[in-house]
């Protein structure tokens, strides 16, 4: 006859004989539950063993194969994870997959804590196994990459990187064109920008633009001449009043140059300024000129210097973003530690309270 110490033994080894690492046992063993929940899990167990076995080591599968017969849930554990057989087994990455696949709707915060401080290169959320490199997904054909890149375009036989850098250029751009030397000086120092003037026309049609241009511009610059020589030389009554009160107030300065560059303050029948009040002006100008220069260096070191201080704060922020993130991860290793060590502590207790037991029942 067969003890049940000989029952057990023949059936973890029917269960060991084809679980070598790398071959999963048959769901529908006789050592296995067969309770639907319990198939469930062990179904979830073999789809990661599938998926995932490959980063796992030869220990932890045998460990995994060991344990296969204690997923079994009760009414006991069936809500409470700490409850469980497996819960008591020694922690390491094995158990936390077992436990994982039987309670997966629950995050069992405590054991993904431990096994993160046990395992701080790991993710939790993953069935990779730890000290081993983790899977990548097949890297596609460059060759193929290229022919998906460069698929033409049925209807306009384009392909579509094209499609797209004419997409992001638009119909009209602006096009640069600088003026032809000719007989004329070049009255501009910076390049002539158009965006339909010099699109689709030919290069003659663009030269005859360009010569008609100069021509009005030299007829606007001569008509220009014509009128400063005409105020220079004629000088208009109550010239000298209106120049002390814009020094006064820079509004009738302001109009008075409106009104010089109009035309409208020109009278072919006053006379024109005079050379003192031309020197004065030219001064007055010059005066404001520099006052503008001025300012305008002064508010650009007042960007750069405030630049500077918000580059500054930037530095000193993330900095202190980086130290509070090591202290945070610092405090979390700390707290795991505890928490294991309140986990053994309380093992070892239960231990000595079943010792205790064992002695007094003894001693009665």
């Amino acid at each position: 006859m067969s003890t049940p110490k000989d029952s057990d033994a023949q059936k973890m080894g029917e269960l060991s004989a084809p679980s070598t690492p790398g071959n999963f046992p048959d769901l529908q063993d006789a050592s296995l539950s067969q309770s639907s929940e319990d198939q469930q899990a062990l179904m979830r167990v073999q789809g990661a063993w599938n998926e995932y076995g490959n980063t796992w080591s030869n220990e932890m599968k045998e460990k995994i194969l060991r344990h296969l017969p204690d997923v079994r849930t009760t009414e006991i554990n069936k809500d409470t994870p700490s409850k469980h057989k497996l819960y008591a087994v020694e922690f390491d990455f094995a158990s936390w997959v077992l436990l994982r696949c039987i309670y997966p709707d629950n995050a069992l915060p405590i054991l993904k804590a431990l096994i993160v401080a046990k395992h701080p290169d790991i993710q939790p959320d993953s069935f990779v196994g730890p000290d081993l490199p983790k899977m990548r997904k097949p890297a596609k054909n460059s060759c193929q990459q290229k022919k998906d890149t460069v698929s033409a375009s049925p209807k306009t036989g384009l392909s579509d990187s094209q499609l797209a850098m004419d997409q992001k250029r638009g119909a009209a751009r602006p096009v640069r064109c600088e003026p032809s030397r000719g007989p004329y000086p070049r009255p501009l120092m910076h390049y002539v920008y158009d965006v339909v003037f010099f699109v689709g026309k030919t290069k003659i049609q663009i030269q005859e633009a360009i010569f008609m241009f100069k021509k009005s511009l030299k007829s606007k610059l001569s008509k220009v001449i014509n009128r400063c020589k005409r105020t220079s030389l004629k000088n208009p009554k109550g010239m000298a009043e209106g120049y002390a009160a814009s020094e006064k107030t820079p509004m009738l300065d302001v109009k008075f140059l409106e009104s010089l560059e109009s035309g409208s303050f020109v009278n072919d029948s006053a006379p024109g300024l005079s050379g003192k009040q031309f020197q004065e002006l030219n001064g007055y100008t010059g005066k404001m000129a520099v006052a503008d220069y001025l300012l305008v260096n002064e508010m650009h070191d007042m960007s750069v210097a405030t630049g500077k201080k918000t580059k500054f704060m930037v530095a000193e922020i993330k900095n202190d973003l980086a130290k509070a993130r090591m202290q945070q991860h610092a405090l979390e290793s700390e707290v795991a530690e505890l928490r294991a060590m309140i986990k053994a502590l309380r093992r070892e207790s239960k231990v000595l309270h079943g010792l205790k037991g064992k002695v007094t029942s003894l001693d009665k």
